[in-house]
Parts: structure tokens; C-alpha cells; sequence
């Protein structure tokens, strides 16, 4: 059987001293996450409120006090995707909550979300859903 080797009296209190330290470093630490995870959710809101503006991401980026660039690398590091993105697929479930269990037709969807015509919506949608608006719209109604 393995014996631990018994610490020096003398480094009793360095020990206690560096653990309280690296309790201190992670509170802090704790608590810096927590700041970034509300300023992460402020940031996926106002993309949210913004989806359907052409200049919104920039002036998210502005609000949070932060260059765009940076914005684009922290959004995409906290999110796992690009805020360009995050504001397509918030729009798409948009799009997909107004087409199921209505009769919308896509033409009164466009500019309610944001696009400048029925082509390229139901092109993104498309592209991104695997079907088009209507096609989806029948086959959730």
C-alpha cells in the first residue's frame, strides 16, 4: 500500500493561502461568466427584435459597445454560430410559426419578415428548410 507523503508544517499555511486564492480566481471567474451569459442573452434579444432591419447587426454590435468584427467572433464563440445566422434561423421559425395552421399566403409574408419579394424568400427558405413555404405550409396545415 502507497503512503502520501505528509506536507511540511511550514507550507500548511502557503497551501491554505494559494486554495483560498484559486477560490477567489474561480469566483471571479463565475461571476464574469455570468456577466457574459447576460450580456449574450441582451445580444440574441435585440437580434431577435432586429431579425427583419437590413443595419441591425451593426448596431447591436454598437450597443453592446463593441466593434462588429469583435461582435461576429464573441456572438459565434458563445453561440456556435455567426449572428448573420442566428437572425436567419430566428426568421425561418418566424416564418414556419406563421405558415402552420393558417392560410397565410407568402406574398404577406415578405415584407413581414423582412425580404423584398416573394422569390427570395421562398429561395432562403428553400435553402434552408428543404421545401418551399407552401409546399410546408400544406403539408403542417
Amino acid at each position: 500500500m502507497e503512503t502520501l507523503e505528509k506536507v511540511p508544517d511550514e507550507k500548511v499555511p502557503f497551501i491554505g493561502l494559494r486554495m483560498i486564492q484559486l477560490i477567489l480566481e474561480l469566483h471571479q471567474f463565475h461571476r464574469e461568466q455570468l456577466a457574459y451569459q447576460k450580456i449574450f442573452e441582451e445580444a440574441c434579444l435585440e437580434l431577435q427584435r432586429t431579425m427583419n432591419q437590413r443595419e441591425s447587426l451593426d448596431s447591436v454590435a454598437q450597443n453592446l459597445q463593441m466593434s462588429f468584427h469583435r461582435f461576429r467572433k464573441w456572438f459565434k464563440t458563445m453561440s456556435g454560430q455567426s449572428p448573420k445566422d442566428y437572425q436567419l434561423s430566428k426568421r425561418m421559425e418566424a416564418i414556419q410559426r406563421d405558415l402552420i395552421g393558417t392560410h397565410h399566403k407568402v406574398s404577406t409574408l415578405v415584407h413581414r419578415h423582412g425580404y423584398p419579394d416573394v422569390y427570395a424568400l421562398s429561395k432562403q427558405f428553400r435553402k434552408l428548410v428543404g421545401m418551399s413555404p407552401s409546399e410546408y405550409q400544406q403539408q403542417w396545415s
